[in-house]
């Protein structure tokens, strides 16, 4: 019984160090990880002020249902596509 309880607190303590090694190259990525620096919302120049509304606007909220009852319908009759 000792050897059992001495080979689970083994595995036990290299699972602990595995855990901190993931977890300090997790901190690492994001250290390393690029940022945005600029601003880029709203910033685009193709809309202007005489732009027609019909060509800036999205689907309405009813369309848009439509659209995804139209998914998982697709999806539950071809499932495999």
């Amino acid at each position: 019984m000792a050897d059992t309880r001495s080979v689970s607190t083994k595995s036990q303590t290299e699972e602990e160090a595995n855990i901190k090694n993931l977890i300090e190259k997790g901190n690492e990525d994001t250290k390393n990880s690029p940022t945005h620096d600029k601003e880029t919302h709203g910033t685009s120049n193709d809309i202007k002020e005489d732009t027609p509304v019909e060509k800036v606007k999205g689907p309405g909220f009813l369309e848009r249902a439509k659209e995804e009852i139209e998914a998982v319908v697709e999806a539950v009759v071809h499932p495999n596509k």
